[in-house]
């Protein structure tokens, strides 16, 4: 009977995110009480049978992203999935901040945006990497943010098109960009502040609903919430009021 629960939380969790770090998912499954290494074996099981992919990350070959069957049944060769490592590492990070943030109880939910590569989505189409469903204080209403992770320097026309579409969109009530390090979250910070200055006097625009948190330290190991730390140290009151305990 646990070895079903089991295999279905490594299914579903996959599944969902559509890829992961390995050491994130076992990490996730310690959080739910599955001992370490009875959940590498299960993950080594469903992978032998074909239900998982499991690659190397190519920045960090010593990590293994793993992969839903559907999405290795979707490529038409070994060589098309290791060629999309970028974008598989890219939901990888993503599926593991998403995961972490869980375990605070003002976090209703939350739901990586795999729609957001459909190719029939519009151009232009404002979709999150995630999006994170808030309690509001009490409980007594939900609220949205969106979740952006950037693990490649965009250049600035994109970076300015983006944060404008935010700064109207009013689905969100914040916006949490996670970069790889302290000198891409500054560039785009910079962006921002020449967009509050040039649209001073537009009042239909909230600038002020971005939060920028960077990763302390490229070489840890695990993908949590807590290896990231806010640009800006007046966002840490933001970040509290987001993830309450």
């Amino acid at each position: 009977m646990k070895e079903n629960i089991l295999n279905d939380q490594i299914l579903n969790t996959v599944n969902k995110w559509g890829a992961i770090y390995l050491d994130d998912l076992v990490s996730h499954l310690s959080s739910l009480d599955f001992k370490t290494d009875l959940s590498r074996l299960y993950i080594n099981r469903l992978t032998k049978k074909g239900l998982l992919e499991k690659i190397s990350d190519a920045k960090d070959t010593r990590k293994r992203i793993l992969l839903p069957k559907s999405v290795k049944d979707f490529y038409t060769s070994e060589d098309d999935v290791t060629q999309n490592c970028t974008f598989h590492a890219h939901d990888s990070i993503t599926s593991g901040i998403c995961l972490d943030i869980t375990k605070f109880d003002s976090v209703a939910d939350v739901n990586g945006s795999r729609h957001s590569h459909d190719p029939l989505s519009k151009k232009g189409d404002l979709i999150p990497d995630a999006e994170l469903v808030i309690w509001n204080d009490k409980k007594t209403g939900l609220s949205f943010a969106a979740i952006e992770v950037e693990i490649q320097q965009k250049n600035k026309v994109k970076i300015t098109n983006k944060l404008l579409a935010y700064s109207t969109n009013t689905n969100y009530s914040h916006v949490l960009y996670f970069f790889p390090s302290q000198r891409m979250a500054f560039t785009y910070h910079l962006v921002l502040k020449k967009l509050e200055h040039d649209h001073s006097e537009n009042k239909t625009r909230d600038f002020g609903k971005f939060v920028f948190l960077f990763r302390k330290d490229e070489t840890l190991k695990l993908t949590k919430f807590d290896t990231y730390q806010p640009l800006l140290p007046e966002s840490q009151n933001t970040i509290k009021s987001i993830f309450r305990h």
